[in-house]
């Protein structure tokens, strides 16, 4: 995967010809964003049956939403949308709370699957730190020389 280093900011927040450098911490917390995606996808698919998913379309509509938005807020973090940095917070908020329980629970009755839970609650709350870096909120301020 080759991540760009450099991109060109929206004409706004830089003058002519400037480029930021998008921070180690965002592109970490990118990449553990889509990790947290795919450990999803995969306690999802662990634990039900794609008939039992099917049977049920309205839960496959709801969590095909959920994936295309956590989708979505990624990419706009990475094109330095503080709204979507925001959004995205607040979402994993109820689901670290959710998911705590929910790996309390699976490791209580002996399920292995309760680890994926807690890598995924970790994973979450790590890009939701590392987004928040002293680095990471002057790049989403625009400050050209916070990475020098």
């Amino acid at each position: 995967m080759n991540i760009e280093e450099h991109y060109r900011p929206p004409a706004s927040t830089v003058t002519e010809g400037q480029l930021l450098i998008r921070p180690r911490s965002v592109k970490r917390a990118v990449l553990m964003i889509i990790g947290v995606m795919a450990i999803g996808q995969v306690i999802l698919f662990t634990q039900f049956s794609i008939g039992r998913l099917l049977e049920r379309p309205q839960t496959l509509g709801i969590l095909s939403f959920f994936l295309g938005l956590i989708a979505f807020l990624w990419f706009m973090i990475w094109q330095r949308r503080k709204w979507a940095r925001v959004i995205f917070t607040l979402l994993i908020i109820p689901g670290t709370l959710q998911g705590a329980a929910l790996t309390v629970m699976l490791l209580g009755k002996g399920e292995m699957i309760g680890l994926l839970v807690a890598l995924q609650q970790i994973a979450q709350i790590s890009a939701v730190v590392l987004l928040y870096t002293k680095e990471s909120n002057a790049w989403f301020r625009g400050e050209v020389n916070a990475n020098e």
